[in-house]
């Protein structure tokens, strides 16, 4: 017995060294992960144009998958308006060996805007009934892109808006150039060319509807003493008379189902599968909707 105490002793202490080891690795980790969040923040504030600051409560780090959780961010304005709050932020499934990631997983819960303050625009043109204040949104993406092929695939696009909807898209682009886009400082001018020449392979775009759609049909319908159903199929019809007069054409059957899904909003989806790529900027210039339609391989259903 007593013999064996020195090769307990030995393997003990050999044990006790990785812990050691594995705890100083993973502060190393953890502090390193630390700053350079807080620098990715940092530059994310300076880069973007209409922020102020960015402030993070905060930053907790994990090794296990390298995820990175953020909370109670404050984004400041330089308009000063009120802060665009964010209960909490998750970033995993990521590397770090170019200026944009090749891989992402992104989620940010209870996003809170005034939409009356942030959103002007949109807030003006909605029924009052539609639009509560704050509003509070969810969004949560993930995606791979390819350096050399310059292709991202979005895996997941999902943004949930209480109570107004969810939307979800996923699709595959290239010739699309991240980090130019990205490249500080950020310029809508040069990010807008770029997305202009990026192709579209294919998408899917998924949108359910809790009160949006429905709210804003009735509040339009009412204006105008229609019923929805009557407000929705006007409305196809006047897309419909923008491309082709056949009302059995690509464009009137396309269509049909959108009417349904105004007359009575619940899921509605979209697939883009072009039989060629198309490039974003090339649908700007597409003005029979029929045309447009048969260049993205587009169809509805709801």
């Amino acid at each position: 017995m007593d013999a064996m105490k020195p090769a307990a002793v030995k393997t003990g202490a050999l044990l006790a060294a990785v812990f050691v080891a594995a705890a100083i690795g993973y502060g190393i980790f953890y502090w390193h992960s630390i700053r350079r969040v807080s620098a990715v923040v940092d530059q994310i504030a300076e880069s973007v144009p209409g922020v102020a600051a960015i402030d993070v409560g905060r930053i907790r780090s994990s090794s296990f998958g390298g995820r990175i959780e953020l909370e109670a961010v404050s984004i400041r304005l330089t308009s000063g308006r009120t802060p665009i709050r964010i209960d909490s932020a998750r970033i995993s499934d990521t590397d770090y060996s170019h200026a944009v990631p090749r891989r992402l997983n992104l989620v940010l819960n209870g996003i809170r805007l005034q939409p009356s303050v942030h959103l002007p625009q949109l807030f003006d043109r909605l029924p009052n009934e539609v639009v509560s204040e704050p509003l509070v949104l969810r969004l949560e993406a993930a995606y791979r892109y390819q350096y050399d092929r310059q292709q991202l695939d979005l895996q997941r696009f999902f943004l949930e808006a209480e109570p107004l909807g969810e939307l979800t898209v996923a699709g595959r682009f290239d010739n699309l150039n991240l980090e130019k886009i990205f490249q500080p400082p950020i310029e809508p001018v040069a990010v807008f060319g770029t997305l202009t020449g990026a192709r579209i392979r294919k998408a899917v775009i998924t949108y359910r509807d809790r009160s949006l759609v429905k709210e804003t049909v009735r509040s339009r319908a009412r204006r105008r003493g229609q019923t929805p159903a009557r407000y929705a199929r006007n409305l196809v019809e006047i897309l419909r008379l923008r491309g082709e007069g056949e009302p059995g054409g690509l464009l009137a059957r396309t269509l049909q189902p959108l009417e349904g899904f105004l007359a009575n909003p619940d899921l509605l989806r979209v697939s883009v599968t072009p039989k060629q790529p198309v490039t974003f900027g090339w649908l700007f210039w597409v003005r029979d909707p029929a045309h447009l339609i048969e260049l993205l391989g587009l169809q509805i259903e709801a």
